[in-house]
């Protein structure tokens, strides 16, 4: 009798890395409330508690890929734009409260950005245009997707292209 060799079945590719960047969208916060964020998270501190005072509010119902699929965006969290002492605050926070106060961050012609990474691997980027009629958004940059700089005033910038595009709505 002879043995039939049946070739080894694997899981179907990913080549965008899709599931990749849809795990990358909510991740920001799921460090942040796990306590991980001043470990991981550069451009940010942990931070508990929603600022009393803030000049926005926004959530993220919605994420699109680079390929235009359309997705979930990042459930139970909150983002507020804060303008103290220091300059320009945006704090990202789950739903109990718990996250990152970003300050890493610029400005620029097209508008004003907050940027955070994890050392070697993935970064999120808010920006808030200076045309006011246009919304926020939050960039995904999986991780080998992207460069970072120093600017003259000690802020890490991103360079390269996002995988993912999450509006900022009001709320």
């Amino acid at each position: 009798m002879t043995a039939v060799l049946h070739p080894q079945r694997r899981p179907p590719r990913d080549p965008a890395g899709v599931a990749t960047v849809w795990a990358l969208i909510g991740a920001g916060v799921a460090m942040a409330s796990a306590g991980c964020v001043s470990w991981f998270l550069n451009g940010a501190i942990e931070h508990r508690g929603a600022p009393e005072q803030y000049v926005a509010r926004f959530t993220i119902p919605e994420c699109t890929l680079s390929d235009g699929t359309k997705g979930p965006g990042v459930p139970g969290a909150w983002y507020f734009l804060v303008q103290d002492e220091r300059g320009p605050v945006l704090y990202e926070l789950d739903a109990e409260g718990e996250g990152s106060e970003i300050r890493n961050w610029w400005s620029d012609e097209r508008g004003q950005h907050f940027f955070v990474w994890v050392a070697r691997s993935h970064g999120w980027v808010f920006s808030f245009p200076n045309d006011r009629s246009q919304l926020p958004v939050r960039l995904v940059f999986p991780a080998g997707t992207y460069t970072t700089k120093t600017n003259e005033n000690g802020m890490t910038i991103p360079f390269g292209q996002p995988q993912a595009t999450c509006t900022l709505v009001p709320g």
